[in-house]
C-alpha cells in the first residue's frame, strides 16, 4: 500500500536532494524518511527550526536499497520550522507532514 494512503489528508509530500528548509512554519510529522543513493550509509537529519544550530529531531541512515523510514503514529509537532541536513549528495529525504495555523 503506497504510504499516501495510510496518512490523513491534507498531508503534504516533500523529496529533499540536497540541504535546505522543507516548510517555514509550525506543522505535524507523520512521516521520515533517509534514501541512500550508494552503498555508503549516509545520514539525514532533521531538525525543528531552520539550520543546523536548532534542536535535532531525528537522525536517519541508509544505504543504496536500504532506506530508513520513520512511520509516526503520533505526529511530531514542529514549533519553528522543517529543515534537513543532507550529509552528502548520495541521500536523500523525504518527509511527510500537515501544516499547521500560524499563532
Amino acid at each position: 500500500m503506497p504510504v499516501s494512503e495510510l496518512l490523513p489528508l491534507p498531508v503534504q509530500y516533500v523529496r529533499m536532494v540536497a540541504s535546505g528548509i522543507v516548510y517555514p512554519h509550525p506543522c505535524l510529522v507523520f512521516l521520515l524518511r533517509a534514501e541512500g543513493l550508494s552503498s555508503t550509509v549516509r545520514y539525514a537529519r532533521v531538525y525543528d527550526g531552520f539550520s543546523t544550530s536548532d534542536p535535532l529531531i531525528s537522525q536517519l541512515s541508509a544505504s543504496q536499497g536500504n532506506p530508513d523510514t520513520v512511520f509516526l503514529t503520533q505526529p511530531l509537532s514542529i514549533h519553528a520550522g522543517l529543515y534537513v541536513a543532507l550529509e552528502s549528495d548520495k541521500v536523500a529525504a523525504l518527509c511527510a507532514f500537515m501544516p499547521l495555523p500560524e499563532s
